[in-house]
This record gives structure tokens, sequence and C-alpha cells, in this order.
């Protein structure tokens, strides 16, 4: 099976859309554990360290969603490339910059990008447990 440009910049796009995706779901999620963390009137460390413990859990899961998809998404654009050197003279010297719209950040910064901000933000969750300390 071969895919035409169209296809191949269509794809591209798709795999794009799916990586903001996943991103969408990773801020939603680590907004929502922060907030909770926070406003948890609960004195028991314990419910703040679980948090940190599922948080971590669906920040693994979804850095491999992100990075599995980015991963694609640098394939495609690749391949675009390839096509667009081999296939010069047949491309319409207007569209050429077209071609080279949109390069997806490589895999590993995406990846530290993102093993970064969990952290951080496991470490405002945790943060929260001096507070429950000085409560005491």
């Amino acid at each position: 099976m071969q895919l035409t440009l169209s296809e191949a910049i269509s794809s591209l796009r798709v795999f794009s859309d799916q990586t903001h995706k996943f991103w969408g779901y990773y801020q939603a999620f680590t907004a929502a554990a922060i907030a909770f963390a926070w406003a948890s009137t609960t004195q028991q460390s314990r419910v703040i360290i679980g948090l940190v413990f599922a948080y971590v859990l669906f920040a693994l899961f979804n850095c491999r969603l992100v990075v599995g998809s980015q991963r694609a998404s640098v394939a495609v654009w690749n391949a675009i490339q390839e096509y667009k050197a081999r296939h010069l003279a047949s491309i319409t010297p207007e569209f050429l910059p077209i071609l080279s719209l949109n390069q997806p950040e490589p895999p590993g910064q995406v990846r530290a990008m993102h093993v970064a901000l969990s952290a951080g933000a496991a470490c405002v969750m945790l943060s929260r447990l001096l507070f429950l300390k000085c409560a005491d």
C-alpha cells in the first residue's frame, strides 16, 4: 500500500492531533490532582501519598502515549521530507514551504519535558505534606 503526499500530510495531522489530545488529558489530570492535594481537608498524609502514587502511574502511561504518538509524527514528517527531496521537480514551488511546516519535536525531548513536568507536579503535591505537619 502506498500513501500519496496528501495522505501523508493528513496522517501527520492525525498524529499531531492525537498527541495534543494526550497532552490535554495530562494537563487536566495534573491540574485536578494538584487541586485535590491542596484543597483536601483531610489530615492524613497517606491520602496525599496515595494520590501521588496514582498520579505517577497515570503520568508513566500517559508519557508512553505521548512519546509513541510523537514518534509516529516524526516518522511521517521524515517521510514527507524524503518525498520532497526526491520529487522536488514535480511539486508546485508555491507549496514547497508547506511541506516544511510543523516539524515535530524529537521524542526524547518530549519525554524529558513530560518527566520533568510530572516530577514537578508530584513535588507540588508532596509539598502539601509539609503543611499538614505544620497544622498538627
